[in-house]
């Protein structure tokens, strides 16, 4: 049987996902934890990981 690999979150981000040059950022209050915020689906957002936000670039919720 062949070694299997572990990867912790970072090791994930930056030897898999940081090649391919897309947006990825970690340790924000989303997520399968105790103390989170939702995040709708579906819409136009934009993410600065510099600043570490993300800005919803259109309505999540229309009123009836």
């Amino acid at each position: 049987m062949g070694k299997s690999r572990c990867y912790v979150l970072v090791q994930v981000l930056t030897d898999l996902i940081q090649p391919l040059k897309i947006p990825a950022w970690y340790g924000s209050m989303i997520g399968h934890i105790r103390e989170q915020f939702t995040l709708p689906l579906g819409i136009e957002v934009e993410i600065d990981t510099q600043k570490g936000t993300i800005r919803m670039l259109e309505t999540a919720v229309v009123s009836g």
